[in-house]
């Protein structure tokens, strides 16, 4: 949340893709993980405001996006679970995005230009 608050205070443009917004909402309103879980309140609040923020787009496939998912799933020889991560991997790849992370496995996608949180 650091690096995002950072980014959005430089009036820097950033993608969020839905796929996220509801990972966030996955993991923060959990009861299962190590952290006071937020409400649902509170958690669709600050989605809410990312969404509302001038800077934040969020991203959806466009034409190339098929192709490209493929050649990266192929590449990285992607199955099972890994789809998610390569799904969002080609989204930033076919809108020239860099793509900004804490899971070192988003190397493994050619083409990717990470921002390594």
């Amino acid at each position: 949340m650091e690096w995002l608050e950072g980014v959005l205070s430089d009036g820097e443009l950033i993608g969020i893709p839905w796929h996220c917004f509801m990972a966030f909402l996955r993991l923060t309103t959990s009861k299962r993980g190590s952290v006071q879980p937020l409400s649902l309140a509170d958690a669709t609040d600050v989605v809410s405001r990312w969404i509302e923020n001038p800077q934040v787009s969020i991203p959806r496939p466009g034409t190339r996006f098929w192709s490209i998912l493929r050649e990266v799933g192929a590449d990285s020889g992607t199955c099972g679970g890994d789809w998610s991560d390569a799904y969002l991997a080609a989204l930033a790849i076919e809108s020239g995005a860099g793509f900004a992370t804490f899971d070192r496995n988003f190397r493994k996608y050619k083409g990717l230009r990470l921002v390594e949180l």
